[in-house]
Formats: structure tokens, sequence, C-alpha cells
């Protein structure tokens, strides 16, 4: 039978040290994933609340056919809700300029 139990202190556990990260987001905008860019801004939307981590950046490029590419923005941090509405209007933006570049297109080629 135990008659006396002893407890000793332990050392304090400190938390790791986490080290910020640059995500990057590459979305395909070519005219074969045109009818799939809003499902695609759904779930980057989404997905960027829970990967974004508090010290990290953020850069989202696209690419099309033909050597197209840009950068919709370029590392930038989310430090608030102001900071995540600007970045999903921002990617708002990227269906209305594909759908101008094509109409630009068409109206070209009349």
């Amino acid at each position: 039978m135990l008659s006396k139990i002893q407890f000793e202190q332990s050392e304090t556990i400190q938390q790791p040290i986490i080290d910020s990260a640059h995500r990057i987001f590459c979305i395909d905008v070519s005219g074969s994933m045109f009818g799939e860019l809003p499902d695609i801004r759904r779930q980057l939307k989404n997905k960027i609340p829970t990967a974004i981590r508090e010290n990290d950046y953020m850069t989202l490029i696209w690419f099309s056919g033909k050597g197209q590419f840009g950068t919709i923005f370029e590392h930038i941090s989310i430090n608030d809700l102001k900071d995540l509405s600007n970045i999903n209007n921002a990617m708002n933006k990227i269906d209305q300029e594909k759908v101008n570049e094509i109409l630009s297109k068409i109206i070209q080629n009349l």
C-alpha cells in the first residue's frame, strides 16, 4: 500500500517557434478551365483562412495558354478581416479579367 505520493515539478515546456512561410497559389485560367473558375475561386477563398498562419505571406499567380501569366497579388500577409476581404476582392477579378480578355479577342476578330 502506498503511504505517500511525491510529485516533482517538471520543466516548463516551451512552445516551438514556428517560422513564417510564403505560400504560393497558382490558378490555371486557360480556356479549358473557364467554366471551372468560379468553383476554383470559391475553393481558394475557403482554403486561405486555414492555410495562412500568423506571420505567413501569400502570393497568387495565374497562367493561361501561350506564355500568358501574371500576378494577382504578391508577398502579402493576412492580419485581419480587412486583409482577407481585399484578397477576396482581388480574386473576384479573376473571372472578370478573363471574360474581358475573351471578349476583347472576339471583338478583334470581327
